[in-house]
């Protein structure tokens, strides 16, 4: 297990690199694409623009970046799984959710409502996000586990996350907002339910 942990976090790792060469080279070449332009882009046009030299990604780069405006507009996807009261938090219940991989784990929240907020990921977090996507990938191999809104268990994230062994629960209603940075919680994806382990910290 800490073999394939450390080999997905170096490829992962490398494929970053790539991107984010990509995007400098595509930047100083056309300042008006951006700087994150290659990731917009697929493998095999990362490719053809690196390899063949074509250049001309502009308008793909724009389609794509208003594709995930859009997107990030449209409102949160209605839950059809039960939610539990509000006042879980006092009565000690757990917090139901959807199995995304299996597994238990305990650990400290660590929230992530923008993607800046990765960078000071601490090892071994449990980590709550809006959706457990493929842009987690980088990072699955240093959290105990991860507690999503939304998301299911063929999403990339959970997928990958369930050939690490890292246990996932998607379908939280509401999760970036019932969880505080700091406070412990128990993960217990078997069951898709999150229990509170302990005070606020």
């Amino acid at each position: 297990r800490e073999g394939l942990f450390s080999d997905t976090a170096r490829a992962v790792g490398v494929i970053r690199e790539i991107a984010v060469d990509a995007s400098r080279r595509l930047s100083m070449r056309e300042r008006a694409v951006g700087a994150d332009a290659a990731f917009y882009l697929t493998i095999d046009e990362l490719h053809a623009m690196l390899a063949r030299g074509q250049w001309d990604v502009r308008a793909q780069v724009e389609a794509r970046r208003t594709e995930l405006t859009y997107l990030s507009q449209l409102p949160p996807a209605v839950s059809r799984f039960y939610a539990r009261p509000t006042s879980e938090r006092t009565l000690g219940l757990p917090i139901s959710g959807v199995w995304g991989s299996g597994g238990a784990a305990e650990g400290r929240v660590f929230r992530v409502d923008q993607g800046a907020r990765l960078e000071q990921l601490p090892r071994g977090a449990v980590l709550v996000v809006k959706a457990c996507d493929v842009g987690l990938c980088a990072v699955l191999p240093a959290v105990r586990a991860v507690i999503s809104e939304q998301g299911g268990m063929l999403s990339h994230g959970a997928m990958l996350a369930s050939a690490l062994g890292v246990p996932v629960v998607v379908g939280v209603p509401n999760a970036l907002g019932r969880f505080s940075d700091g406070e412990r919680v128990r993960v217990d994806a078997d069951n898709a339910e999150i229990t509170r382990a302990g005070p606020d910290v």
